[in-house]
């Protein structure tokens, strides 16, 4: 069986609807549903969060970087 998984980076908002759920996410050992898109090709399916480390830089602001790793099809 082939895998997959997708990784990112962000910067912090701390009141932001995507960062608050990745953050529980993570926290709660929870399943996301992801929908990624290159502008003509739309691929979807069920992950969970893997690694969620917080970079910090007084100059730049918090950053974080995400990994998913996924639980079935990537359709």
């Amino acid at each position: 069986m082939k895998g997959w998984s997708v990784a990112c980076t962000g910067l912090v908002i701390k009141d932001d609807e995507g960062w608050t759920a990745i953050k529980n996410a993570f926290l709660n050992n929870s399943k996301v549903d992801l929908k990624m898109t290159d502008g003509s090709v739309v691929y979807s399916g069920e992950a969970y969060v893997t690694s969620f480390p917080i970079q910090s830089d007084f100059a730049k602001g918090w950053r974080y970087n995400v990994m998913f790793t996924g639980t079935g099809p990537l359709n």
